[in-house]
């Protein structure tokens, strides 16, 4: 998930300065147990609304971050609070910072939106399918999705880690609950609440989890406090040993695959670099050489896949096949593409790409790099990709 994040380049850089400001207000609040003054107070409140606008989905990892804090303050506690306002009290302040920078964002993104008159869509508004959609389709959405990230879980990204790892942190504390006839309810309630957030997203959105990499710190967080659960309260040093073994295996694992989708992103460049150079050899050979005066039109896509190559949310596709679904397909970011390599051409409008479809089937073209893969008709330029 990480790798996903800051893979993608559009914002990867401020979003990790969004976390950097998340972690520093937290530790610029300081301990619930330590008195907070009002300057740290408001600093940590002004970081905390900073690190929501540069990127909302921060907005759960803060709310993790305020359970875990929780958690980890009553693991070692001998006796419970005598009920969730003595709970909560010692943490008012980081609940405060929570609320009020919370509604801080909410206010000045929609004071922003007002002012700019950006367009207002499910991207900048609102995501959710919630009052869109027939509440027994979003349920049925939400229990599919449920079952296929966070029960059976898909490679690359086992969600499911977090289900099963959540079901060990509670057996081993109901192991220790057991044998010390002492029931420390708030860690319970923090690991009961700490899955809870995991799985937001597909209450809040409907279903759909959303981009992949917005889950990221969240699922990583509680997979952090859930691990630490388990090693606290094993109480033999031969399961403590064994657990580390596991979760070292699974963390190599873990290391493996962001290998792997690393690998994938180098070979995916080189092969739309020399995927990008036959079609230039081949419009040259053509005898075209003032490409600003021509409209090269895409018809199709392309993915290059390899026996080393490992398929992720973003990582794997290429300018030849993320925007099939628009009126113009992969033009625009293969345009993009090849103007960074220096070569420019005309712009693809959708009346265009729709030409440019029915002049391939009507030349009976073949795919790209065969011989008639790629044709000029006048001033426009039309290779064949499917």
């Amino acid at each position: 998930m990480h790798f996903e994040q800051t893979n993608f380049i559009l914002q990867s850089a401020e979003v990790l300065i969004g976390y950097n400001l998340l972690f520093a207000s937290f530790i610029v609040l300081g301990s619930p147990t330590k008195k907070t003054n009002w300057i740290r107070f408001l600093f940590s409140i002004i970081l905390t609304t900073f690190s929501f606008s540069i990127y909302p989905s921060l907005i759960i990892a803060a709310a993790t971050m305020c359970v875990i804090v929780h958690h980890v303050a009553y693991m070692q506690s001998n006796s419970n609070p005598t009920n969730i306002v003595v709970w909560v009290k010692p943490f008012r302040y980081m609940i405060y910072t929570f609320i009020i920078s919370l509604a801080g964002y909410l206010i000045l993104n929609r004071l922003l939106l007002f002012m700019t008159s950006i367009a207002r869509n499910s991207y900048t508004v609102n995501a959710s399918v919630w009052g869109r959609l027939d509440m027994a389709d979003i349920f049925a959405h939400i229990g599919t999705s449920f079952y296929r990230q966070f029960i059976i879980g898909t490679k690359p990204f086992l969600f499911s880690l977090t289900t099963y790892l959540g079901i060990v942190a509670i057996l081993t504390l109901l192991l220790y609950t057991v044998k010390l006839k002492f029931i420390n309810w708030p860690v319970f309630l923090s690991l009961f609440l700490e899955y809870l957030l995991a799985l937001s997203p597909l209450f809040l959105l409907g279903g759909p989890i959303g981009p992949v990499r917005a889950l990221t710190p969240t699922i990583p967080l509680v997979l952090m406090i859930y691990v630490i659960t388990i090693l606290y309260y094993l109480n033999s040093n031969t399961l403590r040993v064994g657990a580390v073994v596991l979760i070292s295996l699974l963390l190599f694992s873990q290391i493996k695959t962001t290998s792997d989708l690393e690998q994938t992103d180098i070979l995916t460049f080189q092969s739309e670099s020399v995927f990008t150079d036959q079609i230039m050899e081949k419009i040259n050979a053509l005898g075209v050489s003032q490409y600003s005066r021509y409209r090269l039109i895409v018809v199709g896509s392309k993915l290059f896949k390899s026996p080393l190559t490992q398929h992720g949310e973003v990582i794997g596709h290429t300018h030849f096949d993320w925007d099939n679904s628009t009126n113009v397909g992969n033009n625009q970011r293969i345009h993009d593409f090849l103007q960074s390599k220096g070569y420019t051409f005309k712009e693809v409008h959708s009346d265009d790409y729709a030409n440019a479809i029915q002049l391939a089937q009507n030349a009976d073209m073949k795919n790209f790099p065969s011989a008639s893969g790629l044709k000029v008709f006048g001033h426009t330029i039309i290779v064949r990709l499917q």
